[in-house]
């Protein structure tokens, strides 16, 4: 069996970055919470075409991957490749999983992202928003 992929994506535009919020009657495990965007890579998808279907999915938009950041794996054994991208707009429209999405600074994607969704960042990620630090 193949092993499961997903990948994340910091979308950035103008300096705010894009953030969505599970919807609260989820039963998944980030329900109700803000997070960074992510998606299951479905079949043979390249990382790329899941990022673009995702976030036109989530957010109404398309994406430019820029570059990729780092990889992890989740305890239940999925391989997460993380990228940088810039977005090709800016009108958000909320869609799929999702009850809202918005653009936020770099502190309010700290501020904002739930507890839960902020303990499955690796390392790289922790420190591109500044977690841990006072």
């Amino acid at each position: 069996m193949e092993r499961k992929r997903a990948v994340a994506a910091i979308v950035e535009n103008d300096e705010k970055f894009l953030l969505g919020k599970k919807r609260s009657d989820s039963t998944g495990m980030l329900s109700g919470e803000w997070h960074i965007p992510g998606e299951t890579v479905e079949g043979e998808e390249s990382d790329q075409e899941a990022i673009a279907r995702g976030i036109q999915e989530e957010a109404g938009i398309a994406v430019k991957m820029v570059r990729f950041i780092c990889s992890h794996q989740t305890s239940k054994g999925t391989l997460v490749n993380w990228y940088f991208c810039k977005a090709g707009g800016t009108n958000l429209i909320v869609g799929s999983d999702l009850e809202e999405v918005r653009w936020a600074t770099l502190s309010e994607v700290l501020a904002l992202s739930g507890k839960t969704a902020r303990s499955l960042w690796p390392k790289e990620i922790q420190e591109m928003f500044g977690e841990g630090k006072k």
